[in-house]
């Protein structure tokens, strides 16, 4: 402050005016750090929310996702369970053809759950396949068939025949074991009653034909075609 007297300025007032202008300038500055602490801590408070937010909303996802696949897996078992029952009802009750068509229509029914069936099924459709051409064959050796006609059967039925039989050898694995001895009978009483063929000549050719299919197809056939023809001039 300048003196109006001497016009030279008042030592003390000038340290008094000094020292308000350092106070308001601690002030402001203290004002601003306060500004900066309450801004940083609104900003924290403000991601912990977004982060809690965000956290919160997985964790409400996983839960759902986890409860939906449950449901999901179950629904799935449910219903292969139900499939398994009604297959298992076909397959006991030796009804093979509905077993084979309901088998169809299953869903992912390549699941080694339903193996014993696949196999079930596989081997009646060779059955049903190949036995109505073997008797035709058997039958039609009357009326001029060849041998070599009567043969290219019979590799188809020794064929089915060494798959039933692997499965035997193989002690069943997946409890097939009652229809495919039932095939197995099935092929052998036909080959035995209609071909005229014993049971140690089947199973010889079945078991030649892992290596020499056509051979042992031919075999059997001129075997038949011998028998049935002097069975045919004797009448």
């Amino acid at each position: 402050m300048i003196c109006p007297y001497c016009g030279y300025e008042n030592p003390q007032e000038a340290m008094q005016e000094h020292g308000r202008e350092l106070e308001h300038l601690h002030q402001a500055t203290e004002d601003v750090k306060g500004l900066k602490d309450r801004t940083a801590k609104k900003a924290v408070r403000k991601s912990t929310r977004v982060i809690g937010c965000v956290v919160g909303a997985f964790l409400v996802l996983a839960v759902i996702v986890y409860l939906v696949t449950a449901h999901q897996a179950n629904t799935a078992l449910s219903r292969q369970n139900d499939q398994i029952s009604t297959l298992e009802s076909y397959y006991t009750s030796g009804d093979y053809e509905q077993m084979t068509k309901y088998l169809e229509q299953c869903e992912n029914s390549s699941r080694q759950v339903y193996h014993k069936y696949r196999l079930t099924a596989m081997a009646y459709e060779a059955k049903v396949s190949s036995l109505p051409w073997l008797e035709t064959e058997l039958e039609n050796v009357i009326t001029g068939n060849t041998t070599e006609q009567l043969a290219s059967c019979y590799q188809y039925v020794l064929e089915d025949l060494s798959r039933i039989r692997g499965y035997a050898a193989e002690g069943y694995v997946y409890g097939e074991g009652d229809a495919m001895d039932a095939f197995d009978a099935e092929y052998m009483d036909l080959l035995m009653r209609k071909g005229f063929l014993t049971e140690e000549e089947i199973d010889e050719a079945v078991s030649k034909s892992a290596e020499a299919a056509e051979e042992a197809a031919a075999e059997l056939a001129g075997l038949s075609y011998e028998r049935l023809t002097r069975e045919m001039t004797q009448q």
